[in-house]
């Protein structure tokens, strides 16, 4: 069950037997030309022609005003983003514009300061009853989730409504899941990957279905460590393969599939005095993985390994729990425009691991602290929340970017240039996110009584969506229009 909860807004149940007091609005489905190719038809009833209409289904908006990024309709509430060449609107999944044919190319506003911090104190909630263990996702003006039943679900903030994308089954529930985009000159739809022990499945997002990208053997020694709930595993891509975290007879290492023939090969990584292997992630061209004692990084088809700085020791289980931890569901490393950044220890101290590709690996010490938060800020570089203030990392340097004496390090940090959003304390035993501009306390939002751990700052479209989860792990959302 889905529901929206706001001070002003009407209480809305959604489920699969009925719809209670829920307003009437455009069913936005999956087509076949569902945000993907030319969908040239007929006109609208309105006076405009077609293609300056809303480009979804059922929707009766007049001409929509032509936006550098991508926004929303302002009747049916979904994402839109405009042709760079004709100014024609078109779903945000789009490839090509359905006038033209042209390549569309996406960007994101930058929020707006001012009204954030007017609506910062009274944001619209989102109520998933469904439990989740991977932080979501931001994609094409959506909010992108995987709950414990294996249901993909895609959210509109404007909206504050869910679709079920694709039902996958339970035990695709605890997957990671990553994003297959097509590059500039590819002409496929975008994807989503899931993985199960044996299935590794690919989704497409403007179709709402799925077919089995790769098939492990259900009777053997080799498996997808797709399991989230019980280690760093995860997924990446790149333009001649998709790789999986799995295991062979008790090594561990990454499943290779190659996108021409989907045949798996099995690179192994980890003997057992290694620990866990994290990972795979995508940065640049290259797909990092690490253990305890090494890193992996592989590169137009070459395996190379590094070694960890003396002393550092990265995380590699439990990353939302420690002294210093990451939010629920999220991996114990961050990628920004840096590297790639994995959380662990140095000396007995917090620290983080820096990766560049091409560079051997270095150890950024934080501080000696009791207790630390770590997020990242809207350029996707490191936010450590400490006591009584936040810091940056970019690059090599660790420095201030706020500073009060009533920050606590118990919930995620965000920063977008001279606006940082940190927990503080509000009252007596309560807490609240404080938004601060240029150092100063402009706005509080006290943390909802169910807010158990924070999961993502997510900035996607003209909102900012804060996902939490509560003590029975299900899913919940903040929504800010900008």
């Amino acid at each position: 069950m889905l529901g929206v909860v706001g001070s002003n807004d009407i209480v809305m149940a959604i489920d699969s037997r009925a719809m209670v007091n829920r307003p009437r609005e455009p069913q936005v489905g999956f087509a076949v030309d569902a945000g993907f190719g030319r969908a040239d038809g007929p006109g609208r009833p309105d006076t405009a022609p077609w293609f300056k209409s809303c480009p979804y289904p059922g929707c009766a908006a007049g001409p929509l005003e032509f936006q550098q990024s991508t926004s929303c309709c302002p009747t049916c509430h979904q994402p839109v983003v405009f042709c760079g060449s004709c100014k024609t609107p078109n779903r945000s999944l789009a490839h090509r514009c359905r006038r033209c044919g042209g390549q569309i190319v996406r960007t994101l506003p930058a929020l707006p300061t001012d009204k954030l911090v007017e609506r910062f104190g009274g944001p619209r909630r989102v109520e998933v009853q469904e439990g989740v263990w991977q932080s979501p996702i931001v994609y094409a003006g959506f909010v992108w989730f995987l709950t414990g039943r294996g249901v993909l679900h895609r959210l509109s903030p404007a909206s504050g409504q869910s679709v079920s994308v694709l039902s996958l089954g339970g035990e695709f529930g605890r997957s990671a899941f990553a994003l297959d985009e097509p590059g500039p000159a590819e002409g496929r739809a975008p994807k989503m990957l899931v993985a199960s022990s044996h299935s590794l499945r690919s989704i497409s997002l403007t179709a709402g279905s799925s077919e089995e990208f790769c098939r492990l053997p259900d009777t053997g020694s080799q498996f997808f460590t797709a399991d989230v709930a019980r280690g760093s595993s995860g997924l990446a891509t790149d333009n001649q393969s998709v790789c999986v975290a799995a295991s062979n007879a008790g090594e561990t290492g990454l499943m290779q599939v190659p996108r021409e023939t989907r045949t798996p090969t099995f690179l192994g990584l980890c003997n057992p005095d290694d620990g866990p292997l994290v990972g795979p992630a995508r940065v640049g061209n290259n797909i990092i993985a690490y253990s305890k004692k090494r890193v992996w990084v592989l590169s137009a088809g070459r395996l190379s390994t590094m070694e960890w700085p003396s002393g550092f020791c990265p995380t590699v289980s439990g990353p939302h729990t420690g002294t210093v931890r990451t939010g629920f569901g999220s991996c114990p490393y961050f990628l920004s425009p840096d590297g790639f950044y994995a959380l662990g220890n140095q000396g007995g101290d917090p620290a983080l691991g820096l990766i560049r590709p091409g560079q051997e690996p270095v150890a950024i010490p934080l501080t000696t602290v009791a207790e630390g938060v770590v997020a990242v800020d809207a350029q996707g570089r490191p936010l450590v929340a400490l006591d009584g203030r936040i810091m940056r990392c970019d690059g090599m340097a660790l420095a201030e970017c706020l500073k009060a004496t009533q920050l606590v390090p118990k919930g995620l940090p965000y920063a977008d240039g001279t606006l940082v959003i940190g927990v503080k304390r509000f009252a007596t035993q309560r807490l609240a996110m404080g938004l601060f501009v240029n150092q100063a306390g402009r706005a509080d939002c006290p943390l909802p009584l169910d807010y158990w751990a924070g999961m993502a700052f997510l900035a996607c479209g003209t909102h900012l969506v804060h996902a939490y989860i509560t003590d029975t792990q299900e899913l919940r959302m903040l929504l800010w229009e900008c």
